[in-house]
């Protein structure tokens, strides 16, 4: 793309801006560099991987970053919160703020830990069933605070930033580290089956989404204006290869568009054609989550307990006792809603699995302003980063998915270097215009060691979860909590979407599937 348009800084600020920079660098912006090289630069040596950034990282502090200083504004109060969270919480407090003396169960048929994305459609779906079965949900903080109010607001038809891409290229690099003597005609079918089986099922969550939202005339501010996929000569590899893929298989949401089409879709302007997910929607995940849940909680036999934080949950005899802040609660079941959580509160249930969850930071920010080309309810997806113009007219965007440790759950930071290097590329890609940060903030979502969601028994009893949606889980969940209310119910025979061999955590443990357990 030709950059005649930019205005370039001149020598003294871009010398300026390089040494803030360098001297503004910490612990955790070098992790994710860390991952950022891994990521990007997986197909070279080491050597060669070093080398490329070193050239990535100097252009972005010589050019990228200086060259959008003149229009990016990031002084005054800048929110360290979601953009969602703006919206008034209709649940805030449930039930303490209505009703401050209400009585905490002793028991339930069924407790969820979690109130997001799975623990709200689990409870949807309860409530649309004959069963008067007792349901409890239980939230440490508010309804929607974890990865449900803190994403990107996008409503993926599939995975990742390449469609049903995203967990083939993922189970293959596992199944060549647990079977390297698996033939590869024998793993490349392996991992088509567990894509085929993926992208159908986020299909089939995102229609049922799109029909409750209809059905139930929620404003959720859903938008179906799909999801582009530009690229660079990095990454195109990767965008060619899902495109085969998605041919292969018959996956007929994923198309290929050229660097005019882009251009015409979104606004954004690349020299290499791209994508497009056609299917996909922006939304207010936050007003989803509250909605179906305050939908739910008008049968009496489901309540939901904010502010009620959960210490651990034991097995006793043939149930489960969930221990809280607010006193014990005996359930007959429990399911494990809490996603990247799983490794400190179900952390005593993950000993034949112990890397089942692995959580990752992300980070997003909103601005106001910004170059009027960007398209408004359109999900874009560049290297390293996603984009969207809210209804609002500001722009969401974020990146980064760098691994934390247990003890960093909720307290990871926002790095300041990534909004710069963001503000930058839409500077470079939508066009130079005046834009000032209101929100920047950081989640923690969670990967499994094959990127593939776990939909099912936790401990091969009563114990069940769903959760390891690796940044997708706004799709992903709604069905995925059909599925456990199936099974809460006993009725595995009416799964569908989710065959055990492929969504259960026990395919880590199979060795016919995966070979070794160790990983």
């Amino acid at each position: 793309m030709s950059d005649t348009s930019i205005k370039k800084a001149g020598f003294f600020l871009r010398c300026k801006v390089a040494i803030g920079l360098l001297f503004g660098l910490k612990f955790s912006d070098m992790k994710s560099a860390r991952r950022m090289i891994q990521f990007r630069y997986s197909r070279y040596s080491i050597p060669v991987r070093l080398c490329k950034f070193l050239g990535w990282s100097l252009d972005q502090m010589w050019n990228e970053i200086p060259n959008s200083y003149h229009c990016v504004d990031l002084e005054g109060d800048i929110k360290d919160t979601p953009i969602w969270q703006d919206a008034e919480n209709p649940l805030k407090g449930y039930p303490w703020t209505d009703k401050p003396d209400s009585e905490f169960p002793e028991e339930a048929d069924v407790v969820v830990v979690g109130a997001g994305f799975g623990g709200s459609s689990i409870a949807y779906h309860w409530s649309k069933t004959e069963d008067e079965k007792t349901l409890v949900v239980l939230e440490g903080k508010e309804v929607a605070s974890g990865a449900a109010g803190q994403n990107g607001g996008v409503l993926v038809m599939a995975g990742g930033h390449l469609h049903g891409y995203f967990v083939y290229e993922t189970v293959i690099e596992y199944l060549e580290k647990t079977q390297p003597n698996l033939p590869e005609a024998e793993r490349n079918t392996l991992a088509e089956s567990f894509t085929d089986t993926y992208v159908n099922a986020m299909h089939a969550s995102h229609e049922m989404i799109r029909e409750t939202i209809e059905a139930e005339k929620l404003d959720v501010n859903y938008d179906r204006k799909g999801w582009v996929f530009f690229t660079d000569r990095e990454n195109e590899h990767h965008v060619l290869a899902s495109i085969k893929l998605a041919a292969r298989l018959g996956h007929t949401d994923w198309e290929p568009r050229t660097a005019a089409e882009i251009k015409e879709k979104c606004g954004a302007q690349t020299d290499l054609d791209g994508a497009e997910s056609l299917g996909s929607a922006t939304w207010h995940p936050a007003k989803w989550v509250w909605a179906i849940l305050g939908i739910a909680i008008k049968k009496p036999n489901i309540n939901l307990y904010t502010q009620t934080l959960v210490d651990k949950v034991e097995r006793d005899g043939e149930g489960y006792i969930v221990h809280t802040k607010r006193g014990k609660i005996r359930a007959k079941k429990v399911v494990n809603a809490t996603e990247a959580h799983t490794v400190t509160l179900f952390k005593d249930f993950l000993e034949p699995f112990p890397n089942l969850i692995l959580p990752h930071k992300e980070q997003a920010m909103h601005a106001v302003g910004g170059p009027e080309t960007m398209k408004t309810g359109v999900g874009v997806t560049g290297p390293l980063g996603w984009f969207g113009r809210l209804p609002s007219g500001g722009i969401i965007f974020g990146s980064d998915n760098t691994p934390v440790t247990a003890d960093q759950l909720g307290h990871t930071k926002a790095s300041r270097i990534l909004t710069r290097i963001r503000l930058a590329k839409i500077c470079r890609v939508w066009g130079q215009a005046p834009i000032k940060l209101t929100h920047e903030w950081s989640g923690v979502t969670s990967d499994t060691p094959d990127k593939y969601p776990v939909v099912g028994s936790l401990d091969g009893h009563h114990l069940y979860m769903l959760g390891g949606f690796a940044g997708a889980g706004s799709a992903c969940s709604f069905i995925a909590g059909e599925t456990i209310m199936k099974y809460l119910l006993d009725k595995e025979d009416e799964v569908i979407h989710h065959p055990q061999e492929f969504f259960s955590p026990f395919r880590f443990t199979d060795t016919k599937l995966y070979g070794k357990t160790d990983s």
